[in-house]
This record gives C-alpha cells, sequence and structure tokens, in this order.
C-alpha cells in the first residue's frame, strides 16, 4: 500500500521496517520466554546463540525455494521479488535438527521454543508484506478489497481492480494462532503451529493472485499448497512420534 515512507530526507521501505519490527518483537519474546520458563544457562546460551543461524538459514531457503518455484534459477537480482516463508521455514528446521545434535540439546524443545516468537515475526512480517504491495489476493468484489497505488506488484497485475488484501488475512490468522499457542503448554506448540498454519497456507492460496508458480511439474496445486500440506504433515508426524515415544518437549532433555 506504501512501499516507501519518507522520515525526513530519509526514505525507509516499509517492508524493510516491518521486518525489523518483526525481529525485535521475536527477540523480546524470546527474552520473555528464557525467563518465564526458567530455561537453564547453557541452554539459554545455546537459545541465543542459534537465532542468527535460523534467520540466515531461514533467508537462504527462502530465496531458494522462491527460485525453484518462479524461475528456476537463483540470482541476487530475484531476491527483490519476495521470499517464500515456508520454504525458510523447512531450511530453518534442518539447521534446527543439527544445531541441536551439536549442541547435545533437545530439538523437540528448541522446535516449541521458538514457535511463537517465529508466530510473532511471521504476523508482522505480513503486514509488511502488505505495505510493499506483494503477497497480493485475487480481484472481489466485496467490501474487503482493496485497491494497490500505481506501480506496487498488485497495480501492475490488475490494475485498479480491488483484491483480496491475503496478507492481512494472513496476519489476522497468525495474530489469532499465537494467542491460543500461548496457552497451550509448550511440549505441543510446533506441531499445533504446523498442523494449523499448514492448513491454512493451504487453503488461503485460493485466494492468492498472480503467477503462483509451478513446483515437481504439479500444476493443480500450487507451490505455497504443496509446502503447506508438506508442514501440516510433519506437524501430524511430530506429533504421532512424540506420542508413541513419551518426548515431553517441554525441556532442554527432552
Amino acid at each position: 500500500m506504501y512501499p516507501q515512507i519518507a522520515i525526513g530526507s530519509t526514505v525507509v521501505h516499509t517492508y524493510n521496517l516491518f521486518l525489523l519490527i518483526s525481529l525485535i518483537a521475536a527477540a523480546l519474546l524470546i527474552e520473555r520466554q528464557i525467563v518465564f520458563f526458567q530455561v537453564k544457562n547453557k541452554d539459554s546460551l545455546y537459545i541465543r546463540i542459534f537465532i542468527p543461524v535460523a534467520f540466515f538459514s531461514g533467508f537462504l531457503g527462502s530465496a531458494v525455494s522462491q527460485a525453484l518455484a518462479y524461475n528456476g534459477s537463483l540470482r541476487l537480482e530475484d531476491l527483490n521479488a519476495g521470499l517464500t516463508f515456508i520454504g525458510g521455514l523447512f531450511t530453518g528446521f534442518i539447521f534446527l535438527i543439527v544445531f541441536s545434535m551439536m549442541m547435545k540439546i533437545s530439538p523437540y524443545f528448541l522446535m516449541n521454543f521458538f514457535t511463537n516468537p517465529l508466530v510473532l515475526a511471521h504476523a508482522f512480517g505480513k503486514i509488511g508484506c502488505f505495505f510493499a504491495g506483494c503477497c497480493f489476493g485475487r480481484p472481489t468484489g466485496t467490501i474487503l478489497g482493496v485497491t494497490f497505488p500505481v506501480d506496487s506488484f498488485a497495480f501492475l497485475e490488475y490494475g485498479e481492480t480491488a483484491v483480496h488484501p491475503t496478507q492481512l488475512y494472513e496476519s489476522a490468522f497468525l495474530f489469532i494462532l499465537l494467542f491460543y499457542l500461548q496457552r497451550r503448554p509448550l511440549k505441543k506448540r510446533f506441531y499445533l503451529y504446523a498442523v494449523m498454519f499448514g492448513v491454512f497456507r493451504f487453503a488461503i492460496e485460493y485466494l492468492r493472485g498472480g503467477p503462483r508458480g509451478t513446483m515437481l511439474n504439479i500444476s493443480f496445486v500450487t507451490p505455497g499448497q504443496i509446502a503447506g500440506l508438506a508442514l501440516a504433515a510433519m506437524g501430524l508426524a511430530i506429533f504421532l512420534h512424540q506420542r508413541s515415544h513419551g518426548n515431553r518437549g517441554d525441556g532442554s532433555n527432552g
């Protein structure tokens, strides 16, 4: 909607501003959780070390999945076209498993611990997407429709036609999901998030507009829907594994 904000003589990209807000909010929630869950000093150090690892691994995964879905190549100039969140999530998950093995800390604990900060950061990030005009929806004649300004991604695709503000739909869902997860035991947070957000991500694709890309030469579902189903399946698998093995997932030792 407003891709740039002028602060005096300085022009700030709104998406970058909300990205910064999301990172600060997530960091503050992480610190609050360290105190609330009385995390041991050694494990709290591991958590803080993993934060930049998670950020850069997530960025890498987002960029790679974006390239695979839309053009099959990874070039620096393509990164301005947007990033695929779930691709970054899967990459971050792989790095988390490796990190937990290296530091001898429960992967379940790390997954559950980082779930709510991740949801909070994503919710603010989608607001940034709205102001930047990316991740827009299909045309709609309902009162929910939003007309994006000239030269925005949505305008370039649909002109002055009102479209679904799918960025705000997703942000609202994430804030509601965060409210729900805050009231769940730590050991249940990641698989609940994975299943619920995976299903939502599959469903919201039906309202998303613009080119959706292809993956694995599958045309009847979008890459976002494939990723959403994969995320939901992963959450279900983790739930079944934890239940069968009695893993608690609410402490550093499992």
